[in-house]
C-alpha cells in the first residue's frame, strides 16, 4: 500500500497526497464524525463532532437561517471525517502542522463541491460555530460539577441516527436537493433510515412497527415535530426513495424466511 492511503470504513482506498471527490462519500462521512471526539477528547464526556454539527444546524434553524444555511451549518465540519482529523486550534497556528491544515483544506474543497456547499465558511456558521464551542465548555463544567447529567452527550450511535436525520430533513427544504436526498438514502441501510426518523426523533419504542403503518404520514409527523416543512419540493421524491429501500429490504428478509 502507498504510504499516504488509508482504507475508509466502507473499504475505500483514500490517498492523501491524491484526493478526489470519488473518495468521499456519505457514509464515511457519517462514520467518522459520529466517532471523532470535540476538543481532543479532553472533556469529562465523550462529544462528538456529529452531535456538534447537529446542534451548529438545530440553533441556525431555531434563528430561522435558510435551508442553505442549516445545510452548511451541519456539514462545516465535514472534512475532519478524515485524516487529520479535527485539528485543535491551537496546532493549526504552529507552522509544523502547515501541511496537516493543508490537507484538510483540500478535503474541505472536496466535500464542498461533491455536498453542494460553499468553499469558505460563511459569517452566520462561523458564529455559530463559535457560540456552540462556548456552550459545550459551559456543559462540560456543570457535567464535572454534577449539575448536568452526562447524558447530554450522545453516544457515537445516537449521534449517527440524529446527523442522517437532521440531513434528509434540511435537505428535503433545500432547493435542488433531490440528488443529495437520493444519494443519502440510497448508501443507508433500510434500518438506519427507519431508526433515525423513528427511534431517533421520535423516541418509538418499536421504531420498526411504527413503519408498517403509512410512510408518509409517520415521516410527516416527524417533520412536523421539528418545525420542518412536510410539503418541501424535496419530500414527494424522499417518500419515493425510502418507500423503495423499504421494499428492497422486505424483500431481503422475506428472502430468509
Amino acid at each position: 500500500m502507498i504510504p499516504s492511503t488509508f482504507n475508509t470504513y466502507v473499504g475505500i482506498v483514500f490517498d492523501l497526497d491524491r484526493p478526489d471527490a470519488d473518495m468521499i462519500v456519505w457514509p464515511d462521512i457519517v462514520q467518522g464524525l459520529s466517532q471523532i471526539a470535540r476538543f481532543s477528547g479532553q472533556s469529562p464526556v465523550f462529544l462528538s463532532v456529529a452531535q456538534h454539527s447537529v446542534q451548529v444546524a438545530q440553533s441556525l434553524r431555531e434563528k430561522r437561517c435558510p435551508p442553505e444555511v442549516q445545510w452548511e451549518g451541519l456539514m462545516h465540519d465535514a472534512e475532519e471525517a478524515y485524516p487529520p482529523g479535527d485539528i485543535a486550534r491551537p496546532c493549526k497556528y504552529l507552522s509544523e502542522m502547515k501541511p496537516a491544515v493543508a490537507i484538510q483544506q483540500r478535503i474541505r474543497l472536496l466535500v464542498a463541491r461533491k455536498f453542494g456547499l460553499p468553499t469558505t465558511k460563511s459569517t452566520a456558521v462561523d458564529e455559530e460555530d463559535k457560540h456552540q464551542c462556548s456552550v459545550e465548555q459551559n456543559a462540560f463544567r456543570d457535567i464535572a460539577h454534577g449539575c448536568l447529567a452526562r447524558e447530554w452527550a450522545w453516544s457515537p450511535e445516537h449521534a449517527r441516527f440524529m446527523f442522517q436525520a437532521w440531513a434528509i430533513m434540511i435537505l428535503s427544504e433545500r432547493p435542488h436537493s433531490q440528488d443529495l436526498l437520493d444519494m443519502i438514502c440510497s448508501t443507508a441501510t433500510d434500518g438506519v433510515v427507519r431508526m433515525a426518523l423513528s427511534m431517533g426523533l421520535c423516541c418509538q419504542p418499536d421504531p420498526l412497527k411504527s413503519w408498517e403503518s403509512n410512510m408518509a404520514d409517520d415521516l410527516r409527523a416527524v417533520f412536523a415535530r421539528y418545525g420542518f416543512d412536510p410539503n418541501g419540493p424535496a419530500f414527494p421524491g424522499l417518500i419515493a426513495s425510502l418507500e423503495q429501500i423499504h421494499a428492497e429490504g422486505s424483500k431481503r428478509d422475506g428472502s430468509h424466511d
